[in-house]
């Protein structure tokens, strides 16, 4: 008796593990076609401080993606860009969070989801905590998407930033003149990770070149 009860209880165990294995494997999209997909419409604004901004929580908005060889799985954010009437440059920054800095590697997709553009984090520029990155956008009667994942290059490694506050004053007694300084420094890290927020803004693209726009 206590055999057969040994032998249910296993398989009611290996039955239950398969279960959330395969579960854990349907809630992984293996394409980006298969991701959820958050849309932006492209409407470019004639200055950035005019353009719409969207702001896209990681963490919260972002769903697994297992990679072509099914080795890896990771985080993704997939964004569709709406069609766009007009060259448009597009904003992108990576807005640190309380707990971590998202190192961004984009990825361009057509609207069939074939990559047209890679850009590592590498790309992106610091900007005090956060880091921006802006692509030129040609125009194009059909969609667009951004692929957001964490850049692998730069898992663990730590954002750092020394930032300082300094006054000097200047005293005279007529016949002698000195200064007298002083000063802070706060320093500020977060560990590189799947945290933070996208933000994304588009702007039309004024510049041209002997009448066509300049890539």
């Amino acid at each position: 008796m206590c055999l057969l009860r040994l032998v249910v209880l296993c398989a009611l165990l290996f039955a239950t593990c398969g279960a959330v294995a395969q579960a854990e494997d349907a809630a992984c999209a293996h394409s980006p076609a298969e991701l959820r997909a958050f849309v932006y419409p492209a409407v470019p604004a004639s200055t950035l401080r005019d353009a719409k901004s969207a702001d896209y929580v990681f963490a919260a908005n972002a769903q697994c993606l297992q990679s072509a060889d099914e080795q890896r799985r990771a985080p993704a954010l997939l964004i569709r860009i709406d069609k766009c009437a007009e060259p448009a440059n597009l904003h992108l920054t990576s807005i640190s969070g309380k707990e971590a800095t998202l190192p961004a590697r984009l990825q361009v997709l057509d609207e069939n989801f074939t990559e047209l553009k890679d850009y590592p984090f590498d790309r992106f520029v610091k900007r005090g905590m956060d880091y921006t990155l802006t692509l030129f956008l040609n125009p194009s009667p059909q969609p667009r998407y951004l692929l957001v994942m964490p850049d692998s290059e730069w898992l663990g490694r730590v954002n750092h930033l020394t930032a300082g506050n300094r006054w000097t004053a200047f005293w005279s007694t007529g016949t002698v003149m000195g200064t007298i300084s002083n000063g802070t420094e706060v320093r500020r890290e977060l560990p590189f990770g799947s945290g933070g927020t996208m933000r994304i803004e588009v702007e039309t693209d004024n510049r041209v070149v002997g009448g066509a726009h300049a890539h």
